[in-house]
C-alpha cells in the first residue's frame, strides 16, 4: 500500500489490532509519547480531508470486523468498526432486513469509515444518512479510554449526542470501534425510471414536481458524459427510484410516468441496465478526483448547470439532497478543473469540498470552503478532547 500517495508521508509504523484493548493501548502509548494515530478502515476515503500534520502510527482496524449482535425482532445490529457495509448487508438480508445506507464502494467501505466521513449515496433523500440510523457508539478517545454513548435498543437514547459528535469528524475526536444501528425491512419492490431530456428546463420541472408530490427514494440528474462507456449522447439524464411496498411503488412509478409523458414529448426511456451502478459516480482519472458543491435543494439546478457551463465533463446532482458532484475525467487536467470549480464556488458563495483528491491537490487547495459558522466551537472541542493532537491531527475542517 502506497500510504504516502494518500497521506503525504509513510507512517512510522502500522498496527493491526484485533481487540478494543489493543486499540486503547496503542492510542494511550501514542498520546504519552507525543505521536499521532491515523485510523484506517477500508482506505476508500483516505483521499478525503487535509494531509495529517504527523503520520506516526497507522491504526488499521480491518481485523475488527465482527457482527457482534443482530436482533431481528428488535431490528437492531451491533458491529465492529472494521466490518464492511457489504458484509453487514449480506448478514441482514438473510432476515429480510438491511441498513439503509448506500455510500460508494460498499464492498470496501467499513462501518467506522462511513460514520467518520458521514458518507452517503443517492438514497439519502429517501433514507437519510448514517447518523439517522445510529443509536449507539463505542469509541476510544485520545487518552486511550473507552467511551460509550447511546444504547443497543431503539428507545434507549441515553447519551445520544455522543454518536452525533463523532459522525463526520474524520476520527479527530475519537476512534470508532463499535456501532449499533436500527434497521429497516428490505423493500418489497423497487422501480427505477430513467429518462433523457432535450432541455435542462424539462428535467428541472419534472424532478421538482416528483420530489414535491411522490417522495422517491432516489433522484439523480446526470450528464451522459459521466459514463463514457454507454452510447447515449443526450444530456440531462434523470433517474428516479421508488422503493417500499409493492402497491405504493407501482402507484408512484405510474404517476411519475404519466407526469413525465405529459410534460415532455422529447423524453424517452433508457435501457434498464443503464440504471445500474448509480451509487458510485465513476471517474476514469487515476488517481480519482471529485469535488462536491452543496447548499439548499432549490439551488442545485443552478449549480449543476454552472458546472456544465464551466466545461466540466462529468456532473451529477442529487437534487433533493442539494449536492452536485464533479468528477475529473482522464482526459482533463485535474489541477485546472479543481481550480475552475473552486473559483466558481467562491464567486457564487457556494460551499465546496474535495471529496477525492491526491495528496498534491489537498496540500495546495482548500479541502473545505468556507469554514462553517460553528468552527470556533469545533476547534475548542478538538482542543478539549485531544489536547495533544494525537488523533488524525490536521485532517479535518480548518486543519483541526
Amino acid at each position: 500500500m502506497d500510504y504516502a500517495a494518500l497521506l503525504g508521508a509513510e507512517p512510522g509504523e502500522a498496527v493491526q489490532p484485533t481487540t478494543v484493548e489493543e486499540i486503547t493501548a496503542v492510542i494511550a502509548r501514542a498520546d504519552a509519547e507525543g505521536k499521532s494515530v491515523i485510523p484506517w478502515g477500508g482506505g476508500t476515503a483516505q483521499d478525503y480531508g487535509y494531509l495529517p500534520r504527523r503520520c506516526d502510527i497507522l491504526l488499521d482496524l480491518s481485523r475488527l470486523s465482527r457482527i457482534i449482535a443482530h436482533e431481528p425482532g428488535d431490528m437492531t445490529v451491533t458491529v465492529e468498526a472494521g466490518a464492511t457495509l457489504a458484509q453487514v448487508q449480506q448478514t441482514l438480508a438473510q432476515h429480510g432486513q438491511f441498513l439503509p445506507l448506500d455510500p460508494p464502494d460498499a464492498d470496501k467501505a467499513t462501518i467506522g469509515g462511513i460514520l467518520a466521513t458521514n458518507a452517503f449515496g443517492p438514497s439519502r433523500p429517501g433514507y437519510g444518512t448514517a447518523r439517522d440510523w445510529l443509536i449507539g457508539l463505542k469509541v476510544v478517545d485520545a487518552k486511550g479510554r473507552v467511551v460509550k454513548g447511546g444504547g443497543k435498543v431503539v428507545k434507549n437514547v441515553t447519551g445520544y449526542d455522543l454518536p452525533k459528535l463523532h459522525v463526520g469528524a474524520l476520527g479527530t475526536l475519537g476512534v470508532i470501534v463499535e456501532a449499533t444501528f436500527k434497521l429497516a425491512p428490505l423493500p418489497e419492490a423497487s422501480e427505477t425510471l430513467s429518462y433523457q431530456f432535450a432541455a435542462p428546463a424539462d428535467s428541472t420541472g419534472f424532478l421538482s414536481s416528483v420530489h414535491a408530490t411522490l417522495s422517491p427514494t432516489r433522484m439523480i440528474l446526470l450528464d451522459a458524459a459521466a459514463t463514457p462507456e454507454q452510447a447515449v449522447s443526450a444530456e440531462n439524464i434523470v433517474f428516479v427510484t421508488f422503493e417500499g411496498q409493492r402497491e405504493v411503488v407501482g402507484s408512484a412509478a405510474a404517476r411519475a410516468r404519466d407526469r413525465l409523458d405529459a410534460g415532455s414529448s422529447a423524453s424517452a426511456p433508457l435501457p434498464p441496465e443503464f440504471a445500474s451502478g448509480l451509487t458510485d459516480f465513476p471517474t476514469d482519472a487515476s488517481p480519482p478526483v471529485m469535488l462536491r458543491l452543496s447548499g439548499c435543494a432549490s439551488g442545485v439546478y443552478e449549480r449543476h448547470e454552472g458546472m456544465r457551463q464551466s466545461g466540466c465533463k462529468s456532473v451529477r446532482s442529487l437534487p433533493s439532497a442539494g449536492v452536485t458532484d464533479v468528477a475529473v475525467r482522464a482526459d482533463e487536467d485535474a489541477e485546472s478543473v479543481t481550480a475552475r470549480v473552486i473559483q466558481w464556488a467562491k464567486e457564487h458563495e457556494t460551499p465546496i469540498a474535495l471529496l477525492k483528491a491526491p495528496a498534491s491537490l489537498r496540500r495546495n487547495n482548500e479541502v473545505w470552503w468556507p469554514l462553517p459558522p460553528g468552527f470556533a466551537l469545533m476547534r475548542r472541542m478538538k482542543e478539549t478532547l485531544d489536547p495533544n493532537g494525537t488523533l488524525n491531527p490536521g485532517r479535518f475542517i480548518g486543519k483541526l
